[in-house]
């Protein structure tokens, strides 16, 4: 546990202090500012849906909170093991006694707390809508929390392709296609009669599992979704890491 808990400080401590890390904080923040002014500025349109709607905008009501799960975990993870194996520094690691899950879970974790990191100042945008109006709370704490659930199944995804190439680019590539497909498998519901598989789309599909949690709604079925995905993605990249030789 000491080694794991050193790891995951290590990776925190280089996010902390790379400057590519503030450029993913300031274009988060902007996309987000951007989507918080666009969704509060609808108010003055008549006919909009009261103040506690913007929040539930914010969180999947539109294209650019998608957008933005699928470009932002990858630029987080896409060099946890791919700038190991371009450096040799990998070799260090896989000779040190150091466990696996030590290495990957330290990884993850890293990733996940800088992820949860850029969501923080987010909360001023709920305090903002709290001066104005009375948003209900439950809602908006249930966006966050499937917003945190969605978080670890997406690093998990981006770790796992880090673990495939040294090549950063390639990395962040290969995590954004897996991602889009989670993302838009649903639409293929739509052009499937077999109820059977309509069934096993919308269970795959990534907006339908976090469609409750803007509206309140924390399903169950949901969360194992989260969850058990983010420990497949987890034990591909353990078995990738363990098959990967320490040269390549």
């Amino acid at each position: 546990m000491k080694e794991f808990l050193a790891l995951t400080k290590k990776e925190l401590r280089f996010y902390f202090q790379s400057p590519v890390a503030y450029i993913i904080l300031a274009a988060f923040l902007s996309v987000t500012g951007y989507m918080f002014y666009i969704y509060t500025g609808l108010l003055s349109i008549p006919g909009t849906p009261g103040i506690i709607s913007v929040m539930r905008f914010f969180f999947g009501g539109t294209w650019l909170f998608w957008v933005l799960l699928l470009m932002v975990p990858p630029s987080i993870t896409m060099r946890l093991f791919s700038e190991e194996y371009k450096t040799g520094t990998i070799e260090i690691i896989k000779t040190s006694p150091l466990k696996s899950w030590h290495v990957i879970l330290s990884k993850i974790a890293g990733g996940y707390i800088f992820f949860l990191f850029l969501w923080l100042p987010t909360f001023s945008y709920v305090l903002i809508v709290a001066l104005f109006g009375k948003p209900d709370m439950g809602p908006i704490l249930c966006s966050y929390i499937g917003t945190a659930l969605a978080g670890i199944m997406l690093i998990s995804i981006g770790v796992f392709t880090s673990s495939l190439s040294k090549n950063q680019l390639v990395s962040y590539m290969l995590a954004i296609a897996i991602s889009f497909i989670f993302l838009t498998i649903g639409v293929m519901e739509d052009f499937v009669s077999d109820s059977d598989w309509k069934a096993v789309i919308s269970f795959l599909s990534f907006p339908n599992n976090f469609a409750n949690f803007p509206i309140g709604i924390i399903d169950l079925e949901s969360v194992v979704y989260f969850i058990s995905f983010s420990w497949f993605f987890i034990l591909l990249t353990f078995i990738s890491y363990n098959r990967k030789g320490a040269g390549e």
